[in-house]
């Protein structure tokens, strides 16, 4: 189990949180957390939503049965007291986002890009550790095989070239898709400091048509089983995955505090605990492995970005 955690948290760090183009620096987590505050946190109760979606109910079920007495003993060790956790299941993920808004609730299990298009109203403390089972939709950009890309791939420094010459290269983007441009926009923004108009751009209706030498950088939407291994990725931008948000207005559960106690919770539960997988596991839509790795808000500002909810490149 130990092998496996580590495989699907170094995962989570290279991929799901991953912005358009070159990673920014993650910064690494410390081995020891940080000691919660002496004083700590006390609340009478939490409540905790997951967005039931297509997911079994007598797994729910036994999520709802088995997790509350598991984080209540999590958050304990981290310096918030809980007497009570009261778990639901929202109709949809936007009723949840919405419920966790108003303060109905005040924890909330979502899918990220439901949490990205809150915008600073919610307050984002874990993302969901991707398992090869899932095919998370993404935005690739891809060096193609035409002549010029054939000839950076042979370079030594692939990188630094394209630092360099993007801006010379053409790109192929599929027609009408706003968040592939926005993708692609992104990169060249934070690689060279330029944007699609500086660029020369070709649309296309579908890739497997595209002749032989039409552009030498291809912006493909898809998952990861579109991409083979001959496929060269330059950047990337995932558009969906799973989060834990807290109000970012309330002023105990939307606290550093509090914020600090559940993602150090959700990760204990997530890694050499057999109780809390088998919890958490409930949840899983594929797979058998549910788990959470601390996160940060200005993590998904690349999310953020591509699907239209920031006006300005992160």
């Amino acid at each position: 189990m130990k092998r496996m955690f580590s495989f699907f948290l170094a995962l989570a760090l290279l991929a799901v949180l991953s912005g358009c183009g070159k990673q920014e620096p993650t910064p690494s987590r410390p081995d020891e957390p940080t000691p919660p505050p002496e004083e700590g946190i006390t609340l009478a109760e939490l409540n905790v939503e997951f967005v039931a979606g297509d997911r079994d109910t007598d797994a729910l079920m036994q999520l709802k049965k088995e997790l509350p007495p598991l984080l209540i003993d999590a958050l304990a060790q981290w310096g918030c007291t809980v007497g009570k956790i009261n778990i639901t299941f929202g109709a949809s993920a936007e009723a949840t986002a919405q419920a966790l808004q108003s303060g109905s609730i005040d924890v909330a299990f979502l899918p990220s890009e439901v949490y990205a298009a809150c915008g600073n109203a919610l307050r984002v403390a874990a993302a969901q550790i991707p398992t090869p089972e899932m095919q998370l939709e993404t935005v690739f950009l891809l060096l193609t095989e035409s002549d010029v890309s054939r000839a950076i791939k042979e370079k030594d420094y692939v990188a630094t070239y394209l630092d360099a010459h993007a801006g010379e290269l053409v790109w192929l983007l599929p027609t009408g898709d706003e968040a592939a441009a926005r993708c692609a926009n992104r990169w060249l923004d934070y690689t060279c400091n330029l944007s699609l108009d500086d660029v020369t751009v070709k649309y296309y209706a579908d890739a497997a048509a595209l002749a032989p030498n039409a552009g030498d950088i291809l912006v493909l939407r898809g998952t990861d089983g579109d991409i083979t291994v001959d496929d060269w990725i330059i950047g990337s931008c995932v558009l969906e995955g799973e989060c834990v948000a807290v109000n970012a207005a309330d002023r105990i559960t939307g606290s550093d505090e509090f914020v600090f106690a559940l993602k150090s919770a959700l990760f204990s539960l997530s890694g050499d605990n057999p109780e809390g997988n088998a919890a958490l596991a409930h949840y899983a839509t594929v797979g058998s492995y549910v788990g959470y790795t601390p996160t940060y808000d200005a993590a998904y500002d690349a999310m953020r970005y591509t699907l239209g909810y920031l006006d300005e490149v992160p």
